[in-house]
């Protein structure tokens, strides 16, 4: 499950954002207590995959994405 919420986040960036996820980091981290005030963003998701837990998935470093032209040697 954490391997296509990646998946689907790259192909979003790259055809929905058209941004060039260039050195993008995914990293897995406990889940967070529901507690008062807890939020989730809209689609967020708390997977739960045995040895795990329950855990996360953060999306982090976007420092070196740049725009991504749709042309021929943009998407290439």
């Amino acid at each position: 499950a954490p391997a296509a919420a990646m998946a689907q986040a790259l192909a979003f960036m790259r055809w929905r954002a058209r941004v060039h996820a260039n050195d993008v980091e995914f990293v897995l981290a406990p889940a967070r207590g529901l507690g008062e005030g807890a939020t989730f963003a809209p689609g967020g998701k708390v997977f739960d995959q045995g040895l795990l837990g329950s855990h996360v998935l953060w999306v982090l470093d976007f420092d070196c994405c740049r725009k991504l032209s749709m042309d021929e040697e943009g998407v290439a």
